[in-house]
């Protein structure tokens, strides 16, 4: 699904509210890239729009499997153990 840049900008303010309310990074991707993402308090990954999602995360998981995925990331893939 193809979201514009509209329809993507009357989510944000709820992410923005879901993730600092539960401290949690949140990002919105399309089948490929990240298209918009904002850290926690603790943890920024560097994820920039137009990155593309890398094989071994939780992101590619849960577009591949179709659910919801926990792991741990290692630090290969943004430099940083999260």
């Amino acid at each position: 699904m193809q979201m514009s840049g509209t329809t993507l900008q009357q989510f944000v303010p709820g992410l923005q509210a879901v993730g600092a309310a539960m401290g949690y990074s949140v990002a919105v991707t399309d089948l490929e890239q990240y298209i918009w993402y904002k850290p926690s308090g603790k943890l920024d990954l560097g994820i920039k729009p137009g990155d593309p999602i890398p094989d071994n995360t939780a992101v590619r998981r849960c577009l591949e499997e179709g659910r919801s995925i926990s792991l741990r990331g290692d630090v290969s893939t943004f430099g940083i153990p999260y």
